[in-house]
């Protein structure tokens, strides 16, 4: 009879034991499977956040440029007016300046350029969580340099050569 509890608790312990190491392994093929959505969503969000990046620099030429011309018109707009585009066209510089430089500082360069190797759920959220916000900030970053852009081109057209732009009205004189 001892024989036979002993045999029986043998296999139960082993039975046991099998189940847990399946449960375990269950629950390492959930996280991995967690891990993996998690790097492919960040990859994602890495490569939209870095095109609205790619999409402003050619902007940055053209800010430059307005600042340029509008120290030629210095004198002849309202000075107000004036410094309120020299500083929102001054801000839109800072605030990439600022994006890359902090960008630079959270995510290494492969993270950037290939694929995150994270392989903790925590870290990985939280690398996540950071992208997004980064994300989000350039997004408004890319608004207010296109909208200062735009702003400056309005007050810029004031003073462009007539002959630029009105080139029909000029030939029926």
């Amino acid at each position: 009879m001892k024989k036979i509890a002993l045999s029986l608790s043998l296999i139960l312990c082993i039975t046991l034991s099998f189940t847990a190491c399946e449960k375990k392994s269950k629950s390492e093929k959930n996280n991995t499977s967690n891990v993996e959505q998690m790097q492919s969503k960040f990859d994602s969000i890495m490569k939209e956040t870095i095109a609205i990046h790619d999409d402003v620099m050619p902007d940055m030429i053209l800010v430059n440029e307005k600042l340029t011309k509008f120290e030629f018109i210095k004198g002849k707009i309202d000075d107000q007016e004036y410094e309120k585009i020299i500083a929102d066209l001054q801000q839109g510089t800072k605030k990439m300046m600022t994006w890359m430089k902090e960008f630079s500082n959270n995510f290494e360069r492969n993270e950037i350029n290939s694929k995150i190797d994270i392989q903790d759920e925590e870290q990985l959220e939280l690398k996540l969580n950071s992208l997004k916000e980064f994300k989000q900030s350039a997004e408004k970053m890319s608004d207010h340099i296109s909208k200062s852009i735009v702003n400056a081109d309005k007050i810029l057209e004031r003073f462009e050569d007539k002959s630029k732009k009105e080139p029909e009205e000029l030939k029926k004189q």
